[in-house]
């Protein structure tokens, strides 16, 4: 054992070498040239070679850079500014290990110049020194998808930006960062479009990141985020872009008011005074035909005017808040709304805008998520796809298109509106679309001060031979917008305390408006604030809601019909046709004191409602005073179920002092159930005319009734001698009380001062 190591093996002896055995089952020692077959004759004819002057050039070589230069293999080199040095006649492949921009480059030759100018941060393509971009290029070697760190981005960890405090060099790397987006996008426009990866944790950026037509921004993923519980802490996994500093305000959008006159202002009926008010893009300073200056705005992310395709996934918009960015969310002694920045993500007149898995989350100052056409040419906002998001903000999520306004007067040559204070219009002349979708061009406006008028003047073509009634802007629209499965917020701040602490009106979690804002769907969505406004929805039409749910017990506000506008100067359109299926909230999770729309159907308030507990199945108007219709097959109504108390005038064709005549109905289809209560004095009773009510609804002289005057309640009707008295219309829509012989009582048979009960029926054919 002594002469076996702890492999096994037997114990070297001097001048032998270990080897296998003959019998190949273990290792021997064995002599050199004896048991071990001797070298190669090759290695004895190697060794009688004199090298010639390239051999002995190279073994002259004193350095690793003189040895490199003679081998053909890939360098390593750390930073581009030695891969730009490098001999691209020698070498053509090298491994850059700058951090954040690892990666295999090949020397390409051929015009690169477009590639170079496209790619600023030299992401993909690096120029050589010396070397024109239009000889060549060093060219990343990548498949697919771009990294955001190639372009000089570096995320921190959330303990890692805890641990900065707000040190300068936050600064510095968020003037990287935001150069790296606007470089990675840029370069991603130049492909074709592109996917940028951004799988760090949190990107602070100090600028807006404007995304291009085909560009795809993808995170990894996004943290908890709950306001309305303020307790439950932020967590900040995934990625998240955490826009710090303020942000540039800069952005402008045309056509879009609050409708100061339109019905776009609706009073709070728990305090009178106070105005629920749908959003502005203009100041309140118009005067005379001065037109309203414009509001400038910022934003975190903003998808390019028009842009199509494209969208930003698995990824956490939010602003910088505190010291160290991000704990103050978690913090409920604070109170601030963070950094200073409008929008958290908006897109103006973007189409197919496909967003999932996204969080915008914080203090942002007018809308988390705000998408709008405006008032330009072709502008439009269909067809954009958002699943799976959480917005959170001063107002959760804005659909805004731009102002219609009511004609009031024409002329062959002028259109009248009602002037507001945000009037936009350019006094020098320009264009408006008319209701009948015709562009109408203007020379000049005019401002009639006592009587609100504002006047376009020089207009053509005629627009009183065409009888516009509206003026409005080109748009597209909003058809097949989608919003699935979010969860949308007001500002719910973590300090529990309402928007207006903040010295910021109308928070809700939802604002839908504009013309023609039509089509938009929201499917799974839930929208949940604490704040006075649930939802505010003024002009707008076929909006679907499909397993929605609202709560938080703040006012849902729809616009009803122009007449039923009485709070409005200029009313014009409304909220039509909202539907509302298979939701949550309606009937105990908001008020409806000020839902008023024109039309709509919510199941859960119309169809077996829920604060219905009977187990019988409900079918009911959506609002009181309302009629419930059923149609037949050609589509005329053979079922209307309606009740109405209404006055009516009373005795008719003959002089009374005074009288009030109460009329309640019931319509069902085609019948008419009625009872009349009349009450009068100062009858002049001398008057030989027939007895004549006037009916407040409309009945034909050969209508079928079967009513009869209440003879044990009237009084001041003298029925003696009267065989069967009865009523009947005496002519269409007139009432009259006759005898079975069909003789007219007259007002000669009433007394001065009475009360006429009359009950019935008819057939109102």
């Amino acid at each position: 054992m002594a002469d076996i190591n702890q492999w096994q093996l037997p114990r070297n002896e001097a001048g032998k070498l270990l080897g296998w055995s003959n019998d190949g089952r273990g290792m021997v020692n064995k002599g050199i040239g004896e048991d071990i077959q001797e070298h190669s004759p090759n290695l004895d004819i190697l060794a009688g070679v004199t090298p010639g002057a390239a051999g002995l050039a190279i073994l002259a070589e004193a350095t690793q850079a003189d040895v490199r230069a003679n081998l053909d293999l890939p360098v390593y080199v750390g930073t581009r500014a030695i891969l730009k040095a490098l001999n691209t006649d020698k070498d053509t492949v090298a491994f850059l290990k700058e951090t954040g921009r690892e990666g295999l480059f090949k020397w390409r030759t051929g015009d690169f110049s477009a590639e170079i100018t496209a790619d600023t941060q030299e992401g993909v393509y690096v120029k050589a020194d010396g070397i024109a971009s239009s000889s060549g290029a060093w060219v990343r070697q990548y498949d697919g998808e771009l990294s955001l760190e190639w372009f000089g981005a570096a995320a921190y960890t959330d303990e890692a930006l805890i641990a900065l405090n707000g040190a300068a060099s936050i600064d510095t790397q968020a003037a990287a960062n935001s150069a790296a987006l606007t470089a990675a996008d840029s370069l991603a426009v130049f492909l074709g479009g592109a996917r940028i990866l951004a799988r760090g944790q949190i990107y602070v950026v100090n600028t807006r990141y404007e995304r291009s037509d085909g560009v795809y921004l993808i995170g990894d993923g996004v943290g908890e985020w709950e306001p309305i519980y303020p307790a439950r802490p932020k967590t900040w996994e995934g990625t998240t872009l955490l826009f710090k500093g303020t942000g540039a305000a800069n952005l402008t959008f045309d056509g879009i008011t609050s409708m100061e006159h339109g019905g776009g202002w609706r009073e709070d009926p728990a305090n009178p005074g106070t105005y629920f008010k749908i959003w502005s893009a203009y100041n309140s300073n118009a005067t005379g035909t001065t037109p309203a200056t414009q509001k400038t705005f910022s934003a975190g992310v903003l998808v390019k005017e028009n842009v199509r395709y494209g969208g930003i996934q698995n990824l956490r918009i939010c602003n910088w808040v505190g010291t160290n960015g991000i704990s103050d969310w978690s913090n409920q002694a604070m109170s601030s709304l963070g950094d200073d920045w409008d929008f958290g993500y908006l897109v103006r007149n973007g189409e197919y805008v496909d967003d999932y898995n996204i969080q915008v989350v914080g203090g942002w100052r007018e809308f988390a998520h705000f998408q709008c056409a405006t008032a330009i040419s072709d502008s439009t906002a269909e067809r954009n796809r958002i699943v799976r998001a959480k917005f959170n903000g001063r107002r959760g999520v804005g659909v805004r298109g731009p102002d219609i306004w009511k004609v009031t007067a024409t002329t062959a040559n002028s259109v009248t509106i009602r002037w507001s204070s945000e009037i936009y219009f350019s006094p020098a002349g320009g264009t408006f679309r008319g209701s009948n979708n015709v562009t109408y061009t203007y020379t000049g406006v005019s401002h009639t001060g006592t009587a609100n008028d504002y006047t376009f003047t020089g207009v053509t073509p005629d627009p009183a031979a065409a009888g516009i009634f509206e003026v409005r802007h080109p748009s597209s629209g909003f058809g097949n917008t989608e919003y699935q499965d979010i969860y949308s917020y007001g500002l719910d701040h973590v300090s529990g305390v309402e928007a207006s602490s903040f010295s910021l009106t109308d928070s809700k979690a939802l604002e839908i408006s504009g013309f023609p804002v039509r089509g938009v769907k929201f499917r799974n969505a839930k929208f949940h604030t604490g704040e006075p406004v649930c939802v505010h929805s003024h002009i707008n039409q076929d909006i679907i809601m499909i397993d929605c749910q609202v709560e938080g017990g703040g006012y849902f506000l729809a616009t009803p019909a122009t007449a039923d506008q009485t709070y409005a100067a200029a009313p014009v359109r409304e909220t039509r046709g909202l539907v509302v299926l298979a939701g949550a909230g309606m009937s105990d999770g908001v008020n409806l004191a000020l839902f008023t729309p024109r039309n709509a159907f919510v199941e859960e308030l119309q169809l077996a409602p829920r604060s219905d507990l009977t187990g019988d199945t409900v079918l009911r108007p959506l609002r009181s005073g309302k009629v419930l219709d059923l149609y037949g097959s050609d589509l005329t109504s053979f079922f209307r179920l309606e009740e109405k108390t209404v006055t009516t005038a009373g005795f008719a064709f003959v002089t009374v002092t005074s009288q009030t005549c109460t009329w309640r109905y019931i319509k069902v289809g085609k019948i008419v159930f009625f009872k009349l209560t009349h009450t009068w004095s100062g009858l002049d009773i001398a008057d030989t005319s027939a007895v004549s009510i006037r009916l407040p609804v409309d009945a034909s002289a050969n209508a079928l009734f079967n009513a009869v005057v209440n003879d044990r309640r009237s009084t001041g009707i003298n029925l003696a001698g009267v065989d069967n008295p009865y009523v009947d219309l005496a002519t269409d829509n007139y009432l009259g009380i006759s005898r079975s012989d069909t003789t007219r009582l007259a007002y000669t048979n009433m007394s001065a001062a009475g009360e006429l009960h009359i009950a019935g029926s008819y057939w109102a054919d």
